[in-house]
C-alpha cells in the first residue's frame, strides 16, 4: 500500500459514525417529486455522520443515484433478514435532494456533472506532500447519495454513499439504517471500495 493510500484509508476510517437525525419537513424537489420526511432524515443522518465536527463545508450532488437493489448479492449482508420488496426493473424518474439547509448547513448542493476535482495525484505530481494533496482533495470532494430503498415495514432502509476526490481518490458503500422512534441511525456499512 502506497503512502497516499495509507493516508487516504486513515482519513476515511471511522468517518461515518452511527448517529441519528431528528425529523424535518417534507420537501419538494425542483421537478415536483416529493421527498418524504423519512428520506430527508436518512440523508441528514448519513451526511451529518460523514461531516462530523471537523468538516466545514461539503459539496453534495443534488441528483440521486438509483436506490441500491435489495436483491443484489453485494447487498445481502446489509439486507440481512429484513423484508425489502422486490424492486421494479422499470426505470422511474430520479429524485433530487431537496433543501440543503434542511439536511445540514455544512453542505452545498451542486449538479454533480459540473463538479471538478482537485485530484491529489496531480497535486503530488506537482510536488505537494501526500498529506497536503489528500487534504486539498478532500476539501474539494463530492458526495453522491442514492434514492432510499425501504423495507416493507419502513423500519429499515438502504442507501448508497460515495465520496469522490479525484481519479484514484474516493470511497463508496451501501448503508443500512434503522428507525428508532422519530430518528434514523446507521446500523451497518456493507461492501464498498477505497481508491
Amino acid at each position: 500500500m502506497s503512502s497516499f493510500q495509507r493516508v487516504l484509508a486513515g482519513l476515511l476510517a471511522g468517518t461515518l459514525l452511527a448517529s441519528s437525525s431528528a425529523a424535518s419537513p417534507d420537501i419538494d424537489d425542483k421537478r415536483g417529486l416529493r421527498i418524504d420526511t423519512s428520506e430527508q432524515m436518512i440523508y441528514a443522518t448519513v451526511l451529518n455522520s460523514w461531516l462530523g465536527k471537523s468538516r466545514q463545508f461539503q459539496w453534495v450532488n443534488r441528483n440521486l443515484e438509483p436506490a441500491p437493489s435489495p436483491q443484489d448479492a453485494e447487498n445481502a449482508e446489509c439486507v440481512g433478514k429484513a423484508n425489502f420488496p422486490v424492486t421494479s426493473a422499470h426505470p422511474k424518474p430520479h429524485k433530487t435532494i431537496g433543501d440543503a439547509a434542511a439536511i445540514s448547513p455544512k453542505i452545498k448542493l451542486i449538479d454533480g456533472s459540473a463538479w471538478k476535482p482537485s485530484d491529489p495525484g496531480l497535486s503530488m505530481a506537482q510536488g505537494k506532500s501526500v498529506n497536503a494533496s489528500v487534504n486539498e482533495g478532500f476539501s474539494h470532494s463530492l458526495i453522491s447519495l442514492s434514492e432510499v430503498a425501504f423495507s416493507s415495514d419502513r423500519r429499515d432502509a438502504l442507501v448508497s454513499f460515495s465520496m469522490t476526490c479525484g481519479s484514484l481518490c474516493g470511497t463508496g458503500f451501501v448503508l443500512r439504517l434503522y428507525r428508532t422512534g422519530n430518528a434514523w441511525a446507521v446500523k451497518k456499512r456493507c461492501g464498498g471500495y477505497v481508491s
